[in-house]
C-alpha cells in the first residue's frame, strides 16, 4: 500500500517514548526538572506500547482489505504466512542472541526468576506476557519487550477467524466493541498488578480500536481530517501529558485512561489516512517509524550494554542521545540486511 509518513511519525514518537522510558529505568539521573516534564519524557513507554497496538490493528485491517477486498474475504493460510514472515525471523534471532548471552552469564542479560527454557518457551508460544505478569514485570529487559508481541500475535491468530465467522460487518464490529468494553475491566480487576497491565484482554482493546478506525476509513474515504486530528490530539494530550488531571477525573482508577488514549490515536489514524498532513522537520522520527519493529525488539540490547558500561557516568543526557541514535541504527541495519530480505524471501517461497 506504500508508506504513510504521518503513521510512521506516530510510530516513531511511540518507539522514542519506549526507549526514553527504559533509559531512565536503567540509567536514572538526578535532575531538578518539574515532575510533569519528567513524566512526559521518561514515563510514557507504557502509553507508547498502547499506541503501537492501535496502529498495528489499523494497518493489519487496511492490509487485509487492500489485498482481498474486505475482511470477510481474508485468506487464512496467506494471512498467517505473511505474519510468520514478518514476525518470526527477528523473533528467532533475538531469542538466539539472548540465550547465548544468558548461557555465557553476560552481565545484564542473566535471567532471574525464570529459567532459560521457560523464557524461550514463553516467547515462542506468545505467552511472554503471562511470564512477565507472574514475575510482576521483574524479568531481564531484553526479554521483557516480547510481552507486547505475545498480545498482538494472539489477537492476529483469532482475528481472521472472526472475520470469516462474522461475515456481516455489523457483527464483527460488535465483537470488536466487546474487546473495547472488556479492556478497562481487565486493567482494574486483574489477578495482580502485572496481569492488569500485560494480560491479553487488557491490551486487545487497542488493536480493536485500530481495526474499527480502518473500517471507518474504508466506509468514508473522502472525509475531512481536521476535526479528527484536533479531537484525537486533545484526547492524547489529556492522557499522555496531563496525567494529574486524568487522575483527578477518575479515569486512571477505572482503567479508562488507556481507553481514552486509544480512542485519540484511532481518531488521529483516521485523519492520517488522507495523507494530507504537513510534517516538516519530522524525517528523523519517521525513520524511526519505518524500523519501529526492529528497534523495539533490539533497543534493550543497546540500553543494557550502556547501563553496564556507563553506570558510573554522572551526566547522562548526551549518553541518552547516543543510545537513541545507536538503537535506531541497529534497528535499521537489522531491517535492511536481515528481516526485510527474509520477509520478502519467505513470502516469495509461498507464492
Amino acid at each position: 500500500m506504500g508508506r504513510n509518513p504521518a503513521i510512521d511519525l506516530i510510530r516513531g514518537l511511540s518507539i522514542l517514548a519506549v526507549i526514553l522510558g527504559h533509559l531512565y529505568i536503567h540509567l536514572p539521573f538526578v535532575n531538578q526538572w518539574p515532575q510533569w516534564l519528567v513524566d512526559i519524557l521518561f514515563f510514557g513507554g507504557y502509553y507508547g506500547v498502547r499506541v503501537f497496538f492501535v496502529v498495528s490493528g489499523f494497518l493489519i485491517a487496511q492490509s487485509i482489505m487492500h489485498k482481498w477486498g474486505g475482511l470477510p474475504h481474508v485468506n487464512l493460510k496467506r494471512f498467517y504466512w505473511m505474519r510468520f514472515a514478518r514476525i518470526v525471523p527477528c523473533l528467532i534471532a533475538l531469542i538466539i542472541i539472548l540465550s547465548v548471552l544468558d548461557l555465557f552469564k553476560v552481565p545484564g542479560f542473566i535471567l532471574v526468576g525464570a529459567t532459560l527454557h521457560q523464557a524461550i518457551l514463553a516467547a515462542l508460544t506468545f505467552r511472554m506476557n503471562n511470564l512477565v505478569a507472574e514475575l510482576n514485570g521483574h524479568i531481564v529487559g531484553a526479554w521483557f519487550v516480547l510481552w507486547s508481541l505475545s498480545v498482538e500475535e494472539v489477537f492476529y491468530l483469532i482475528f481472521p477467524l472472526l472475520c470469516l465467522i462474522f461475515r456481516k460487518q455489523c457483527w464483527l464490529i460488535g465483537v470488536l466493541c466487546i474487546f473495547i468494553v472488556i479492556g478497562p475491566f481487565a486493567r482494574v480487576f486483574g489477578t495482580n498488578e502485572g496481569w492488569q497491565d500485560y494480560s491479553y484482554l487488557s491490551c486487545m482493546d487497542g488493536i480493536a480500536f485500530g481495526v474499527l478506525a480502518a473500517l471507518f476509513v474504508a466506509k468514508n474515504p473522502n472525509l475531512k481530517s481536521r476535526g479528527f486530528v484536533l479531537s484525537g490530539l486533545c484526547l492524547f494530550v489529556l492522557i499522555f501529558c496531563l496525567r494529574h488531571v486524568t487522575y483527578l477525573l477518575g479515569l486512571t482508577k477505572i482503567g479508562l485512561n488507556v481507553t481514552v488514549l486509544e480512542l485519540g490515536i484511532a481518531l488521529m489514524l483516521i485523519a492520517c489516512s488522507q495523507n494530507t498532513l504537513r510534517l516538516r522537520g519530522t524525517r528523523f522520527l519517521q525513520w524511526y517509524g519505518w524500523n519501529s519493529y526492529e528497534v523495539y525488539l533490539t533497543h534493550m540490547l543497546v540500553i543494557t550494554v550502556g547501563a553496564v558500561i556507563f553506570k558510573e557516568v554522572g551526566f547522562l543526557l548526551p549518553l541518552y542521545a547516543l543510545m537513541i541514535v545507536v538503537s535506531g541504527l541497529l534497528g535499521y541495519v537489522l531491517a535492511k540486511y536481515y528481516s526485510e530480505p527474509l520477509n520478502n524471501w519467505i513470502r516469495h517461497v509461498r507464492n
